[in-house]
């Protein structure tokens, strides 16, 4: 008898202990539409932030690769204006050694044919004067 006290004691606490407790997470339904609202609106947000993050992705590969053209540019300008540079000394040097060829071989100022025709009118003129005083 004791034992059957003691169950029904038992099952009798039991389903006593068990309806008094109650849930503390009670939501009503205009609360539970603005959770879910403002779980969808997070998962909205969540997207956006992700499609930015693409976004910003692609964007820093772009300019990594702007980047890179750019330094490929600075590097083909840099060269380019090294040959110039070197086209511009040989050039310098070109007209240099054509000054001094110049100078080396600048006929006097004697082997000019005016200078032979003056010479040659001035002796004919002499001689002639000379003849025509020698009477």
């Amino acid at each position: 008898m004791k034992k059957l006290c003691f169950g029904l004691f038992f099952i009798f606490y039991s389903y006593l202990g068990h309806s008094q407790v109650e849930v503390d997470t009670v939501f009503t339904s205009d609360e539970l539409i603005r959770i879910n609202y403002y779980i969808d609106s997070l998962h909205n947000e969540i997207d956006i932030i992700k499609r930015k993050n693409e976004l910003n992705t692609r964007l820093i590969e772009e300019y990594k690769k702007g980047n890179e053209e750019l330094s490929e540019l600075v590097n083909y300008n840099e060269r380019y204006i090294k040959v110039r540079e070197a086209q511009y000394s040989l050039m310098e040097e070109s007209l240099d050694s054509y000054k001094e060829y110049i100078k080396a071989n600048k006929r006097p100022f004697w082997d000019k044919p005016v200078v032979w025709f003056i010479v040659g009118a001035g002796t004919i003129y002499f001689s002639s004067t000379i003849v025509a005083n020698v009477k």
